[in-house]
């Protein structure tokens, strides 16, 4: 499942997207795994308690960067 900014009234890294996808799936959060490329993708995994939360390295952050926010991998 995925979700953009334009259907959430709150933005990353909120962690309203993240809820509204699992309430969508049927899931808790920590039952999810948050894939993202910056630190407003981090925070939401963070703050809405997903199981995982994965930085990648497909935008301008770097693994450091990621890990610093927060990521576990």
């Amino acid at each position: 499942y995925s979700i953009c900014g334009d259907e959430v009234k709150e933005a990353k890294p909120s962690s309203y997207p993240l809820q509204q996808l699992c309430q969508i799936a049927n899931v808790s959060a920590d039952q999810c795994v948050v894939v993202g490329d910056t630190s407003a993708d981090v925070g939401m995994g963070l703050n809405g308690n997903a199981g995982l939360v994965i930085g990648v390295l497909t935008g301008s952050s770097t693994a450091d960067y990621l890990l610093d926010a927060g990521a576990d991998l």
